[in-house]
């Protein structure tokens, strides 16, 4: 029986099915990365054009209605379970959830007033802020590289924000005053640090084992209600007249939640830098994607220096790929894809808001 067992015509079969679901899993991962990529994009793309039809105060609240709604349905349904967790930590899910919240605001605002390009590559200077709150709150030593690196992306944001200072004669570039852009180009910046201290505050508490989808309830509740009191307060409720205005502005929530729920995926069976490697291709299609909708011509200083930041960016993930488990992926996460989702699932907890907006 055991020389038939080992013959069987079905091992062959079995062999196949595991090696394909094995693979399934493995590229799962960047699929579901560059989804989130892509429905970012997009979520920045209708913000930016939601904003010419309604008013920024409305791009905010449109932006997060959604998520709200769909956050507070969950809450609702695990009403037992969300209660008994706040009482644990009530502080560390209010304040992952205010940082969040202040990073999608001053992303929402930056690309607005800028554009979705530019917004995009001053946003991912956020591996550069991870190394430096890694350093300065849990010791980690950076090394030589990381300091090029960091240095690579700093030039790049001179770059980016150095062409601002001159003004365009091109007529399909509006462009604001000085003080916006200056405030734009602070705020994203702002943002992307706000995103990097979330990551290090999760990896600090990695052991709290408290839900992602509470977090992203308490981010979406805070980045909501303050949405509508801004709104509230500034007169600005303005709904369009148009049904595909209305449209393009509920898309930025819709993409907002895909997003988020990508991501979410993409960091379960992926390794977060690899998440972020493939996120950064969100520079190259928010100038490719503002170049198409909004006849945005591609200005090449600032471009320029969406290359740095995005090498930079990379090359932070490469680097925290090689440190964390001696290669640049490939055949070990192939060969045992089991034990990579189970260590995966936990640098999810710490991890998963790398490289990632709206």
């Amino acid at each position: 029986m055991g020389k038939l067992s080992k013959t069987h015509p079905n091992s062959s079969v079995c062999a196949i099915y595991q090696t394909i679901s094995d693979w399934s899993v493995v590229l799962s991962g960047p699929v579901f990365a560059f989804l989130c990529a892509l429905s970012a994009t997009m979520g920045d793309l209708s913000s930016y054009g939601g904003q010419s039809i309604s008013n920024q105060w409305m791009v905010f609240v449109a932006n997060s209605a959604l998520g709200a709604a769909v956050f507070s349905i969950w809450m609702c349904l695990r009403l037992r379970h969300v209660i008994s967790t706040v009482k644990e930590a009530p502080l560390l899910i209010f304040c992952i959830g205010g940082l969040q919240t202040v990073g999608q605001y001053g992303m929402i605002y930056g690309l607005t007033v800028i554009g979705p390009g530019k917004a995009t590559t001053l946003y991912y200077t956020l591996p550069i802020f991870t190394i430096l709150l890694n350093w300065l709150t849990l010791g980690d030593a950076a090394s030589r590289w990381h300091y090029v690196l960091a240095a690579v992306s700093v030039l790049g944001v001179a770059l980016t924000c150095g062409s601002m200072v001159s003004q365009s004669d091109n007529s399909k570039i509006t462009h604001p005053g000085i003080f916006s852009q200056v405030l734009a180009c602070c705020l994203l910046l702002v943002a992307a640090a706000a995103h990097s201290a979330v990551i290090v505050v999760r990896k600090i508490t990695a052991d709290s084992n408290i839900d992602s989808f509470l977090f992203m309830s308490s981010f979406y509740v805070q980045y909501s209600s303050t949405a509508v009191f801004l709104c509230t307060v500034n007169s600005a409720w303005s709904i369009p007249d148009e049904i595909g205005d209305v449209l393009l502005l509920m898309s930025t929530g819709v993409c907002s939640v895909i997003n988020w729920t990508f991501l979410l995926w993409a960091s379960r069976v992926c390794h977060p830098s690899t998440v972020s490697i493939i996120l950064t291709s969100t520079v190259a299609m928010a100038y490719g994607g503002q170049a198409l909708i909004f006849d945005l011509p591609i200005e090449l200083i600032p471009a320029f220096g969406a290359v740095f930041v995005a090498a930079a960016s990379v090359g932070v993930a490469v680097m925290s790929l090689v440190d964390g488990s001696g290669h640049v992926g490939g055949a070990s996460e192939i060969s045992e894809p089991t034990e990579v989702n189970e260590q995966d699932t936990s640098a999810d907890e710490s991890n998963r808001l790398v490289g990632t907006y709206d």
